[in-house]
């Protein structure tokens, strides 16, 4: 039980709040897998000498890449929105490309 400060009697319980993570930036690419937060999140990408850029997302059986999102042309409208479940790993592959680059950025809530 928490303690009630206007008379110092344990009456009330206290509750503590913790705010939450508002924001997470990754770089995906070289080689990066990471666990995100979860939320809403901006992924971006670029690269020269065009194959595709492939956002993937770890299933469950913790073996298997699933393919979120493919881009195969630099991204000119800010990128794409993803959704993403709490603690979930993703990692972006390139493929034929040349150079490349990704990030994550979660979107604050």
């Amino acid at each position: 039980m928490g303690q009630d400060l206007r008379n110092n009697s344990p009456t009330y319980p206290v509750f503590v709040q913790f705010s939450a993570k508002t924001s997470e930036v990754f770089v995906l690419l070289p080689t990066n897998i990471v666990q995100v937060y979860g939320g809403n999140y901006i992924f971006t990408q670029a690269g020269t000498g065009y194959g595709s850029i492939i956002l993937e997302i770890l299933a469950s059986d913790g073996t298997t890449w699933l393919p979120l999102v493919t881009k195969t042309a630099a991204d000119t409208d800010g990128g794409t929105a993803v959704t993403l479940g709490a603690g979930a790993q993703v990692r972006a592959r390139a493929v034929n490309m040349t150079t490349s680059s990704a990030k994550l950025s979660r979107v604050p809530a």
